[in-house]
């Protein structure tokens, strides 16, 4: 996991939070991160991990009116 640290002054707090849901949102919908992540373990380690889980029904969307999603 990866934990970044990111400030503003406090009149730009809600442009913030606004920008970080909205590229959580394009992060997860544009791009299949835990598969792309087996996969290269699987290409540089020469294994064969398991299978996926399914997908749920979570509209990712709904991140967007979050009011608690980063604090």
């Amino acid at each position: 996991m990866i934990h970044d640290d990111f400030g503003v002054h406090a009149c730009h707090a809600e442009k913030l939070q606004k920008h970080i849901r909205e590229q959580f949102v394009a992060l997860h919908t544009y791009s299949d991160v835990l598969g792309e992540f087996k996969a290269s373990h699987e290409e540089a380690y020469g294994v064969e991990l398991p299978d996926l889980p399914a997908r749920g029904a979570l509209d990712i969307n709904q991140v967007l009116h979050s009011d608690y999603f980063f604090g």
